[in-house]
């Protein structure tokens, strides 16, 4: 003869079933929200054009080239660096316009990127420096202009 549980014994195990499976939810979500937030924006430790430290402006010649070294930090994590040269709200002869988009990873990094200046411009040229972190914290844009 086959034997069965008594109805109130599968109920007392049905119930600690249910007790283990909400605690296990209140001790995930308690974990979860005391995770630390991270709103700590990265920074630019220094950056360079052509081994000078970052100025208001620059003078370059066209036709040359232009190194910039650019040392970040973070403290959680950095994700991404941006790049941008444009002619800003200035009248230029000539067309130059660039772009970098380089990922990051780790909390400290240097970043070199060779820019090559077209030799057909003349004007001054707006670069912008961004950083962004791995929680979407972005630093404040550096910018610079350079003369050609």
């Amino acid at each position: 003869m086959l034997q069965r549980e008594s109805s109130s014994a599968c109920m007392s195990k049905y119930c600690e079933f249910l007790k283990t499976i909400f605690l296990a939810a209140v001790a995930a979500t308690l974990l979860y929200a005391c995770q630390k937030k991270d709103d700590t924006d990265p920074e630019f430790l220094s950056i360079r054009l052509n081994q000078n430290l970052l100025s208001d402006s620059s003078e370059v010649q066209a036709g040359n080239t232009i190194v910039m070294q650019l040392e970040c930090s973070d403290d959680n994590g950095l994700n991404q660096l941006r790049i941008d040269v444009s002619s800003g709200l200035t009248t230029n002869f000539g067309t130059w316009q660039d772009f970098y988009v380089g990922e990051l990873s780790g909390t400290s990094k240097t970043v070199s990127k060779v820019f090559q200046i077209p030799d057909t411009i003349e004007g001054d040229w707006q670069i912008d420096f961004d950083l962004i972190d791995d929680s979407g914290n972005q630093a404040d844009t550096e910018t610079t202009v350079l003369r050609v």
